[in-house]
């Protein structure tokens, strides 16, 4: 069960794991001399972060519909005032 209440600019949620994830976690955040919570918003941004695979396929499909913007532009702009033959 989560739940989420508006604290200012952050939000709490709680959510359940099983002990041995806990225990997990308190570990890495001991090791990483953080505190659990911070070893938890870390973990779960990184989880949300595209990858660089991601990240190529998302600009590549900008850039391939940019470039198709631009060819019809200039094809348009092309057959202006030709005359067909």
């Amino acid at each position: 069960m989560v739940h989420s209440t508006k604290d200012g600019m952050s939000e709490r949620l709680s959510v359940r794991f099983p002990a041995e994830r806990v225990e997990q976690n308190n570990e890495f955040a001991r090791l990483a001399g953080m505190s659990r919570s911070d070893n938890l918003r870390k973990a779960i941004e990184e989880k949300n972060e595209p990858t660089p695979a991601e990240r190529i396929v998302f600009l590549s499909h900008a850039v391939s519909a940019k470039q198709l913007e631009i060819n019809e532009a200039m094809d348009a702009s092309l057959r202006d005032g030709l005359a067909e033959r």
